[in-house]
């Protein structure tokens, strides 16, 4: 039988994880509830991609959020200050705002993925401490591997944290 030391995740993994998995949540719960606002917009107000567009889609109808970036100047101004005024209508908290811009503001649902991005940062690094690894240049190295690396990291950290059985009780 071959013996294998114990694997213990230390406290500041157990929090960055707390911490990722409530950020995650919400991050997720803010882009739903400000997708379905923008998509009531663009189904109500017809936005076209821009005829200068050098991209895809030039001159036909935006109905998808993420291709908001394909509006021309005046209309993607006017789409922004909607989407401001439909957030705080429905409750939502609209932060940075600028007086002399009424559309340049800081949508919560992108708040929330920085604060996600911020807590998987901590995930890397703890877990990288508890490899014996320098956590910023362990940061870095996973960043430059790619997209599916950087995830699969995050998961298997995740996953290392969450089903160890003292995680539950609170004991880490």
């Amino acid at each position: 039988m071959i013996k294998t030391k114990s694997i213990n995740p230390t406290k500041d993994m157990a929090a960055s994880v707390r911490a990722y998995l409530t950020a995650r949540a919400h991050a997720e719960t803010m882009r739903e509830a400000v997708d379905k606002l923008q998509r009531k917009i663009l189904e109500e107000v017809v936005y076209k991609a821009d005829e200068k567009a050098i991209s895809r889609g030039r001159g036909e109808r935006i109905l998808n959020p993420k291709d908001a970036w394909l509006m021309g100047d005046d209309d993607h101004m006017e789409y922004l200050v909607e989407l401001k005024y439909r957030l705080k209508e429905n409750g939502f908290t609209v932060t940075n705002e600028d007086p002399e811009d009424p559309a340049s503001y800081s949508c919560p649902a992108l708040v929330a993925e920085s604060l996600q991005r911020d807590t998987e940062r901590l995930v890397i690094e703890s877990t990288a401490e508890f490899l014996g690894e320098d956590p910023k240049d362990f940061h870095h190295r996973l960043m430059c591997a790619g997209v599916k690396k950087f995830e699969k990291f995050i998961e298997l950290s995740v996953g290392l944290v969450v089903n160890h059985p003292d995680f539950k009780e609170g004991r880490i």
